[in-house]
């Protein structure tokens, strides 16, 4: 392990704290230490004046997508260990998600750091009625992406990495040539939404669907400091529900149903099992908005699948496809 060479880059806003303090300082100690340590920070906020180890400070444009989809010209190694501010790292968890990563011959391997299968019944019920999120039996894969475009996870996990189909954002190792080659350039329309749902999905589903090797680590010790969903905490307005539909629907349309190698007959289970998706969805919208005699979030949950493929023809239908190889 002594060869192998990696930097570090954190997407930042600059507003971690403690938590980031923790961070930069677990880094500093890990037994397999990068060359670099290039911190993304979006443009207009303040660096921060303290140094903790040899970080490097470099503005880009702000998003969830953009401080990930660069051309990471500062960085000269062959990998990339892609960080969010606010997770703790081991003192051997790099050199653990290298050892995987090259024994697996993989191409980027990913961290478990939301721990779903933790979850007890009532945890369950609520992920399934929510998102359609459930355990597989398929133990060969840490997580699948279903052609509605929710995705599975593995109820027993052992410590070892698996084979996966997507995973989460906060700690990754990526080959860097496997990073470019997925074009997430191309993803930026994400960003508009106003807030990000789905873009990890969407980023490591890209690397699954392009022929790359991606895994999900169990074993590393990674643990994400502020486990909520990057849009809990945004937006507690109805707008909320409009926008989490819209992007459900486009995630789906441009990951899963409009890719170039479907035949009809695919094209038409991925639009079944949307469906399905959408009549579960507005049930359970229903329910919630009558229960919280909020019956706006019914007409925002129709509206956002509505403008969802809407812009989906709009917008998505003109850039390049998600299959930069077959």
């Amino acid at each position: 392990m002594k060869d192998f060479e990696y930097s570090v880059a954190i997407r930042t806003l600059g507003k971690g704290g403690d938590k980031y303090v923790r961070e930069l300082k677990s880094i500093a100690c890990q037994t397999l230490q990068p060359k670099k340590v290039i911190v993304y920070i979006a443009e207009g906020y303040e660096v921060p004046s303290f140094r903790i180890t040899k970080e490097e400070y470099v503005q880009v444009p702000k998003g969830m997508v953009a401080q990930r989809a660069l051309d990471y010209k500062e960085i000269n190694t062959p990998y990339i260990l892609l960080l969010d501010d606010d997770v703790f790292l081991p003192e051997n968890a790099v050199e653990t998600l290298a050892k995987e990563l090259q024994e697996n011959d993989a191409d980027v391997i990913a961290a478990d750091t939301f721990h779903p299968q933790n979850n007890g019944l009532k945890g369950i019920i609520r992920d399934w009625i929510t998102s359609m999120f459930l355990p597989h039996k398929d133990n060969e894969w840490a997580f699948k992406v279903l052609r509605n475009a929710s995705s599975s996870y593995n109820r027993n996990p052992q410590p070892k990495a698996y084979l996966s189909q997507t995973a989460a954002g906060p700690a990754s190792l990526w080959k860097k040539d496997t990073m470019l080659s997925i074009h997430y350039k191309d993803e930026l329309w994400l960003d508009k939404m106003g807030f990000a749902w789905g873009d990890d999905q969407l980023m490591f589903n890209k690397v699954y669907r392009n022929g790359h090797k991606l895994l999900v680590s169990y074993d590393c010790g990674i643990v994400h400091l502020n486990a909520k969903s990057a849009s809990s905490d945004k937006d507690k307005s109805i707008d909320r529900w409009y926008k989490r539909s819209m992007s459900q629907y486009l995630i789906w349309y441009r990951s899963c149903y409009n890719l170039s190698c479907n035949s009809s007959y695919e094209k038409f289970l991925y639009s079944f099992s949307f469906m399905l998706k959408e009549i579960q969805g507005f049930f359970v919208h229903t329910a919630f908005g009558l229960l919280s005699m909020h019956p706006s979030i019914i007409s925002a949950y129709v509206k956002g699948l509505r403008d969802g493929k809407r812009h989906a023809h709009q917008y998505l239908d003109r850039i390049p496809n998600f299959l930069i190889r077959k």
